[in-house]
């Protein structure tokens, strides 16, 4: 499972395996939640496109990490 946060919008192309396709304008600011699926992003605009993906990894016990108290 992914999020993505876009930071420098586009128009984008995406492409499925399943041979599907979509076109779809982003903005910044937009946090998105795709499932996992194999896929090709395409930058169809003009201008440059930015992102930050974040990948949510299945674990049985989540684990939480604080940082250390310095004194």
């Amino acid at each position: 499972m992914y999020i993505f946060v876009v930071i420098e919008p586009a128009r984008l192309l995406t492409e499925y395996d399943d041979g599907t396709k979509r076109e779809d304008d982003s903005y910044a600011g937009e946090v998105v939640y795709t499932p996992p699926s194999t896929h090709r992003v395409t930058n169809i605009g003009k201008k440059r496109y930015k992102n930050i993906i974040i990948e949510l990894k299945d674990t049985e016990r989540p684990t939480v990490r604080r940082p250390s108290r310095q004194k």
